[in-house]
């Protein structure tokens, strides 16, 4: 039994401080989709420079699993985030529960790229052409481009897509997929002139990466979701406002392999799909979710009217903030009820301590 109110009130204060700092340091996994380099320098700045564990997270970065896409692993639990691009909106489509937090590449830098001495300049010359492209998922901005342009698929000869960014130098490859913020750069070192088919000159306009989640920790652990949307956004802004230092920190202590030319290269490049002075970081419109969505549908009819919506995570705001309020109003409740069993104890003690030197002065008093 209690012994008196004060261990009561005690163990009231304990277990709100048990409560608010049990998850002090909340342990996550960031799931990359491809090698370190700066194409995730925000993750890596916000890490460098303790924007995750302001956010009192504790951030382990995982390298890219080829076997597994990225999606797969977040809803596995094997990553409590992760970053892929518009194919996260087929995932959804295909019923995975993957919910966008951020949208980091304004535009989509998955471009085809060509020797200009092959005169291929367009979807049109494709025609009879070998081209490496990635898997369907990865690949659809490409793929709604040539159908736009009513190229007859058919008639191009698709080859196996291999990582090999130098593939263009094989005979057997007239076209490949690749990132204009990546490959490009290792053909003008070699002095080869190449031309990007861009699917954005054709109206075809894919978010690039994006940070999301699962639907299930959304729900069930919102604040560690939207705080680890801050931390990143935050490491994203520090990344381009200190270029020269995070691409320091990206070739001698996380080991990326591309030289500091390349990563010079991959950063001015992607400052342009990001566009962090003209738009938001981070900021997306669902109604082009729903234009992407349409472009998967036009490629595959047996997704005609799956559910969307909840791939936006301001879907589940009205839960999200719900689930904080009620935090919260917990938290104060126990801080209020603490405090004036406190309160009630100190000043029944107040007044037993003063009318007992009251009655000790009146007896002194009286002897």
């Amino acid at each position: 039994m209690l012994k008196s109110p004060v261990v009561l009130s005690c163990i009231v204060l304990l277990c709100l401080c048990n409560h608010t700092f049990a998850n002090e340091k909340d342990q996550v996994k960031l799931q990359l989709k491809w090698n370190t380099q700066f194409q995730f320098a925000g993750y890596y700045a916000a890490l460098e420079k303790g924007f995750y564990a302001e956010q009192n997270i504790d951030l382990t970065i995982l390298q890219p699993n080829f076997i597994k896409s990225t999606a797969d692993l977040v809803l596995d639990g094997e990553a409590e985030f992760g970053v892929a691009d518009s194919s996260l909106v087929l995932s959804r489509l295909n019923n995975k529960k993957v919910v966008v937090l951020a949208a980091i590449f304004q535009h989509s830098p998955a471009m085809l790229l060509t020797k200009k001495a092959d005169n291929i300049f367009g979807p049109f010359e494709l025609a009879g052409k070998n081209v490496a492209r990635r898997p369907v998922e990865s690949d659809a901005a490409v793929t709604a481009m040539l159908e736009v342009e009513h190229v007859n698929l058919s008639n191009i000869n698709e080859v196996y897509y291999t990582r090999d960014d130098l593939g263009l130098l094989s005979d057997n490859v007239d076209a490949m997929t690749v990132y204009s913020t990546d490959q490009p750069f290792l053909y003008h070192e070699l002095g080869i002139a190449t031309h990007l088919i861009n699917p954005l000159n054709y109206g075809i306009d894919f978010y690039g990466d994006m940070l999301f989640t699962s639907e299930t920790l959304l729900r069930e652990n919102p604040d560690v979701a939207m705080r680890f949307k801050a931390a990143s956004i935050k490491g994203w802004r520090y990344a381009f406002d200190h270029t020269e230092e995070v691409i320091d920190w990206l070739k001698n202590k996380y080991g990326a392999a591309k030289s500091i030319g390349h990563l010079r290269f991959e950063a001015k490049a992607t400052k342009e799909m990001v566009l962090p002075d003209l738009v938001e970081i981070g900021s997306f419109n669902p109604d082009r979710f729903e234009r992407i969505a349409n472009i998967y549908i036009g490629q595959n009819s047996e997704l005609e009217g799956r559910e969307l919506t909840g791939i936006d995570y301001r879907f589940h705001t009205n839960s999200v903030i719900s689930a904080l309020w009620v935090k919260w109003i917990i938290i104060i409740a126990a801080v209020l009820a603490g405090l004036l069993v406190l309160f009630i104890f100190l000043s029944k003690r107040l007044r037993t301590l003063v009318n007992e030197r009251t009655k000790a002065l009146q007896r002194t008093k009286l002897d």
